[in-house]
């Protein structure tokens, strides 16, 4: 059929002129409109085989406009496309601007960017060091989400020292810098909150808090403080295996000044895993008197030590009767002398005896040359046998302060 001007359609020309075909509408309409019944309303293609060519070009070239668009593609289908990039190789859809590629949704349950691929469905690359490879940004709605049916909703790697392959923060003073939650246990974890990290579980089963080690050198928990408290526990502690410290005692509110005052006492130490028992006891008509223990006595302990005092009186006391049967028997020279009876045994139970620890023992390789309270010695700090690990922290506790007076700057919502 013939068109105003004389073209006769289907038409299937050539040029080798830089602009083949040119419509120009100095109106408000559409300058250029394709409609097929079933096929494609509007091809471009390109056979160049060098870079930059382009098969199909649009340009919005009115700079006053805030809203002018160069290609714009729409769908009414329910699940319809309205732009549709697809490279066998390359990139599907790449855009270059302030805003890269930007996506939205008017839908309340809509998404502004979707990406579906068997390796990775949406992949962001930052070069600048305060940028963001993917920035999401939630008005009331979630930020960034991360969904998998069958592996990590959300993973984060860093290659660099010092960082961290994901790092939360929270600019209220109420919030936390990553949250956690297990749907299933009803287990929470915090990380940056007003604690620095916290975790929480209602299961009698399951851990608040897990650090678990594999190497002979590592730690399942590290904790260092330079003045407060490394570790506080508020409740029972358990420990499995040996518990090893400078030092150790009760502290507790004085008795009578108790809001003023504390009282300390150091613990009992002994090379040895000794158990005491003592009490006090009064000898009959006879002078003798039989000292029961509990039934579980002689199975728990061995290698038994004897101490009695007499009170009261100047009297002789013996062990008449060692300990058998988890009962002994102790004599004075005169009736009714009332005497004060101590006993010790090494403990024999099958965990001691796998466990006895060396009195002295030579410091490993790695470990000598270096203290573990190298002031106390008039050492430099510097040889105590965890200084790096300190000083890692401790430089990792600076940088991530320096961080939050400067958090990183990421592009605005678009």
């Amino acid at each position: 059929s013939d068109l105003q001007g004389g073209l006769t359609l289907p038409y299937n020309g050539s040029n080798g002129d830089a602009l083949s075909f040119v419509i120009s509408n100095t109106g408000s309409g559409t300058a250029l409109r394709g409609e097929s019944a079933f096929g494609t309303g509007v091809a471009g293609y390109t056979m160049a085989t060098s870079s930059g060519y382009v098969a199909v070009y649009g340009e919005a070239s009115h700079t006053g406009g805030t809203d002018t668009i160069g290609v714009l593609g729409r769908s009414f289908g329910s699940s319809g496309i309205g732009v549709l990039g697809q490279a066998d190789r390359g990139i599907g859809v790449r855009g270059l601007g302030e805003l890269g590629v930007a996506g939205v949704s008017n839908s309340a349950t809509g998404v502004g960017v979707y990406g579906t691929a068997d390796s990775t469905g949406v992949w962001g690359y930052a070069m600048a060091s305060s940028g963001a490879g993917v920035h999401g940004q939630g008005s009331s709605a979630v930020g960034v989400f991360g969904d998998s049916q069958g592996n990590d909703g959300v993973r984060g790697v860093s290659l660099m020292s010092n960082m961290a392959g994901v790092r939360g923060v929270s600019a209220n003073s109420d919030g936390y810098g990553v949250y956690g939650q297990n749907s299933g246990t009803g287990a929470q974890g915090f990380i940056g909150g007003k604690d620095g990290v916290s975790g929480w579980v209602a299961s009698a089963s399951l851990a608040g808090v897990s650090g678990v080690n594999n190497s002979v050198n590592g730690m399942g928990i590290y904790g260092a403080s330079t003045a407060g408290y490394a570790g506080y526990f508020a409740g029972k502690v358990y420990v499995s295996g040996f518990l090893e410290k400078g030092g150790g005692g009760f502290k507790i509110d004085h008795p009578l000044d108790p809001e003023n005052k504390y009282l300390n006492h150091f613990f009992v130490e002994s090379p040895e895993m000794k158990n005491v028992y003592d009490g006090v006891v009064v000898t009959d008509e006879e002078g003798r008197a039989i000292i029961e223990l509990p039934e579980w006595f002689e199975a728990l302990n061995k290698d038994f030590r004897y101490q009695l005092t007499v009170i009261g009186r100047f009297a002789q006391a013996i062990v008449e009767e060692k300990i058998r049967n988890n009962r002994f028997v102790i004599r004075t020279n005169m009736p009714n002398v009332e005497v004060s009876w101590q006993v010790t045994g090494i403990r024999k139970d099958p965990w001691a005896e796998a466990h006895r620890i060396p009195v002295e023992q030579e410091k490993s390789p790695q470990e000598q040359g270096t203290y573990l309270h190298p002031k106390e010695w008039g050492q430099p700090e510097e040889k105590e046998l965890h200084y790096e690990r300190m000083k890692s922290l401790r430089e990792r506790y600076e940088q991530l302060a320096a961080q939050k007076q400067a958090p990183n700057q990421v592009p605005a919502r678009p």
